[in-house]
């Protein structure tokens, strides 16, 4: 048997072992599949995995931009804001323990200073406001990343591969400059 037969075999095999990988493979191999017939699907799927990557396999550069932007902008905020949020209850649930430290020493009989019970409660109050506050931006970027995914996938399903007739056209002429675009709906 010669070495390609052996390699082939192997590779044979090592693909019924793992079906897996022989489904990623197609996956992968559909995604970077030239354009075509299922070219429509690839944009979708490119667009599923990253926004604005379907806008960019069909030659819509300048939308592929404005999705991508707003996916990063979106997913950094919500991840920044995510941890803020973690650092507000932490800082909370520090300032509760001390708060019912000083309240177990006050039923036990022990003296509190009242200053130390009302500091300590202000610092509670103050980092729930402020894990609040966070969680509300937190849920502001999740809800941008949801609606740039979902305008993304509706756009490149409306949309088809870049057609140079419908791009903005700048036609010179000595007497004027002429601006043109026409639209596709």
């Amino acid at each position: 048997m010669s070495t390609r037969s052996n390699t082939l075999k192997r590779l044979t095999n090592s693909l019924r072992r793992r079906p897996s990988f022989l489904l990623g493979s197609a996956f992968v191999a559909a995604v970077l599949a030239p354009g075509g017939a299922a070219a429509k699907d690839t944009a979708f799927i490119r667009s599923l995995l990253l926004p604005g990557s379907g806008q960019a396999h069909q030659g819509h550069y300048a939308k592929a931009s404005l999705f991508v932007g707003a996916a990063i902008i979106s997913a950094t905020g919500a991840f920044a804001s995510q941890i803020q949020y973690d650092q507000a209850v932490e800082q909370f649930n520090a300032s509760k323990s001390t708060y019912d430290a000083l309240a177990a020493d006050l039923a036990g009989g022990g003296i509190v200073s009242a200053t130390d019970i009302d500091d300590t409660y202000a610092a509670m109050t103050s980092a729930q406001d402020s894990a609040d506050a966070r969680l509300k931006w937190r849920n502001f970027f999740l809800t941008a990343l949801a609606a740039t995914y979902t305008l993304n996938l509706i756009d490149v399903l409306m949309s088809g591969p870049h057609d140079p007739e419908t791009a903005l056209r700048i036609e010179m002429h000595p007497e004027r400059v002429l601006l043109s675009k026409s639209f596709r709906f």
